[in-house]
């Protein structure tokens, strides 16, 4: 029961955002396929180039997606005085915002990597060569939103936090990009690269869930 009322309240609060901010959800796959589009058609001249870097380009456009929704993760339930009755209820505040991740992954930036074949095509690329790309974007992009949930939690109620959060995401996430680039290749250090990035998404919800309560619940102190 406590799960289902957690649900309903993230629910209605998502319904809400999403009618004040209708383009919330289309605006990271946009800027990912701009963003790969823009890469493809300045390296055009040189189409043996193009499946090489697209791994890359593909890491660092879902990285910056990320960054680009990264105040659509608490912002709105605090604007919306829905974390304070979250606060306010017996149930589990961590399993609150374990769902409120999920959910903002799932919705935002889960799109992005079902782009991946489309934008393949943009780099003349056969994505079947590195069969363990997709699985890596999608373990990284898990782990960054997560990493990402846990700054914002610690950085939320100072000033200027977005660019603060900027600022400490970007150094944290290298070691998951680099995983992630590995990966993507097609090297005898693929899979031990993959399964290091599978490891660091449950430690890093274990980090949220330990430790962005407490920090959400100082914010609105």
């Amino acid at each position: 029961m406590k799960t289902l009322f957690l649900a309903k309240i993230l629910f209605l609060a998502f319904s809400r955002e999403t009618l004040q901010k209708p383009l919330s959800l289309l605006l990271p796959p946009l800027f990912l396929l701009i963003t790969s589009f823009t890469f493809a058609l300045a390296l055009r001249n040189i189409p043996d180039s193009l499946p090489h870097i697209l791994p890359a380009v593909l890491i660092v456009s879902s990285l910056l997606a990320i960054l680009l929704s990264a105040d659509d993760l608490f912002n709105p339930l605090i604007s919306s005085h829905t974390l304070t009755l979250l606060i306010l209820q017996p149930s589990s505040l961590s399993l609150a915002i374990t769902m409120r991740i999920i959910s903002h992954w799932t919705l935002r930036i889960l799109p992005t990597i079902i782009l991946t074949p489309l934008i393949a095509l943009f780099f003349l690329s056969d994505i079947s060569e590195s069969p363990l790309l997709i699985p890596a974007l999608i373990a990284n992009s898990l782990s960054i939103t997560l990493l990402t949930a846990f700054i914002s939690a610690l950085t939320i109620g100072l000033p200027s936090f977005a660019f603060l959060a900027t600022l400490l995401i970007l150094p944290l996430s290298t070691p998951l990009l680099i995983f992630t680039l590995l990966a993507a290749s097609p090297t005898p250090s693929a899979f031990p690269a993959f399964l290091s990035l599978l490891a660091s998404a449950p430690l890093l919800l274990l980090l949220n869930s330990l430790f962005s309560p407490s920090l959400l619940r100082i914010s609105l102190s």
